[in-house]
């Protein structure tokens, strides 16, 4: 059986490989690699030339392994191999028993000593084929580390800084780290204009590490509704809205239409529980959806992508939702439904109504559909005012809230 040794060599440069590493490359008959990480093979002594394959992907890599039959093949990733790295896709080409894992210095280790910073503390991210809340994680966090997709990656993350009033954190960026041409930089992100974009001075190998001297890592269960900007646009209400998200049941990285969104309240606080959680607010009405944005910009709810339109036509070409909330449907609840279950048959969905016909119309297709389970809840919500020297307590309108599951 031929091993394969899955090889960290660090930010690239060869001085930044480990001896361990070093000598596992040299023992190998052949090496796998992107063009970045062979031009290394020169400094490494051979008892024989190896045999080499430019390349990064696990099925081409195979084949090659296959092909060639020698016994010790080196595959080499950057950095380390347990930081965001490709070798977790190895594992599903190879055999487990042939791999073997050798570390490397990883990107953050290796800037974080350039920035003579403890990296302990450090909240660690990629934007790099990933998707996230990364305004969140800076909000929440002292420091925290991306991984970029190069120098649009670095100036989408300035832009959001900017447009979500986070201009007095400071951005440590770094370039090429380890080469001859390494190049770090420290600026506030009201320094950055256009003129950092100019004259190609940033390519894609990147890192940033973001320092927000006024971070707060909070724990919210639910907002305030006077916290929302409103603007006559409907909301629902905040004791409401906590029985709703609770009966939801997320997860953290969770795929959430919120449909019928109106002033965003509740697309806005389920992003808000994880940065992770990807949010789809579907709103019809234009004034709903300008309160909508204002209200993902103020609670820079990154994650809150906004889908204007009808639904369940705009739900077509969104991800399939692993939970959905439904504060509006328009008369349209059974195709709603119909197109939810189609695109993920397990979708929670919860809904919340203070009519009886939606009632009803939930409860006979239900009828409908024997694999339903249903679980109702009436709420009744009465809040004190003052009137003259007494304090009254004054009832809202009883809400339904219904948790819809596939048994």
């Amino acid at each position: 059986m031929q091993e394969i040794f899955i090889v960290g060599i660090g930010m690239g440069n060869v001085g930044g490989i480990t001896l361990e590493a070093r000598q596992m490359i040299e023992s190998c008959g052949a090496i796998a690699g992107a063009g970045r990480m062979l031009e290394l093979v020169d400094h490494f002594n051979f008892s024989n030339p190896p045999k080499l394959l430019a390349a990064y992907q696990p099925e081409k890599i195979k084949a090659w392994a296959e092909e060639i039959e020698e016994k010790r093949i080196a595959i080499l990733l950057s950095g380390d191999v347990g930081f965001y790295s490709g070798a977790k896709q190895f594992q599903g080409v190879f055999h487990k028993a042939q791999l073997h894992y050798i570390p490397g210095i990883s990107s953050v280790v290796y800037f974080c000593s350039k920035l003579q910073l403890p990296w302990e503390d450090v909240c660690l991210a990629s934007l790099h084929g990933r998707t996230c809340n990364a305004i969140q994680l800076i909000q929440r966090n002292p420091k925290t580390f991306f991984l970029l997709s190069g120098a649009h990656g670095l100036q989408t993350l300035s832009e959001k800084l900017k447009y979500y009033h986070l201009e007095q954190v400071l951005l440590h960026v770094g370039q090429r780290l380890s080469y001859a041409n390494e190049k770090i930089q420290t600026l506030q992100v009201e320094e950055w204009d256009e003129r950092q974009w100019e004259g190609g001075q940033w390519d894609n190998l990147l890192v940033v590490l973001v320092e927000n001297p006024n971070a707060k890592d909070y724990v919210q269960l639910s907002i305030a509704d006077a916290d929302f900007i409103r603007d006559q646009v409907p909301m629902t209400k905040q004791e409401v809205r906590t029985v709703a998200i609770g009966k939801l049941g997320l997860t953290k990285d969770a795929v959430v239409y919120d449909i019928g969104a109106g002033s965003g309240s509740v697309a806005i606080e389920i992003a808000l529980q994880s940065p992770y959680i990807q949010v789809y607010a579907i709103e019809k009405e234009p004034l709903a959806c300008a309160v909508l944005e204002k209200n993902r910009q103020k609670f820079a709810a990154d994650n809150v992508e906004i889908q204007k339109g009808f639904a369940p036509e705009r739900l077509a070409d969104l991800p399939a939702p692993t939970h959905v909330f439904i504060g509006g449907s328009s008369g349209k609840l059974q195709e709603i439904l119909q197109e939810i279950f189609g695109k993920n048959p397990r979708a929670k969905v919860v809904l919340d109504t203070v009519s009886l016909d939606t009632l009803n119309a939930i409860l006979n297709l239900a009828k409908q559909h024997r694999d339903w389970q249903l679980d109702v809840t009436q709420l009744q919500v009465a809040k004190a005012r003052q009137l003259g020297n007494y304090q009254m307590m004054m009832g809202q309108n009883p809400v339904y809230v219904i948790a819809v599951t596939v048994k």
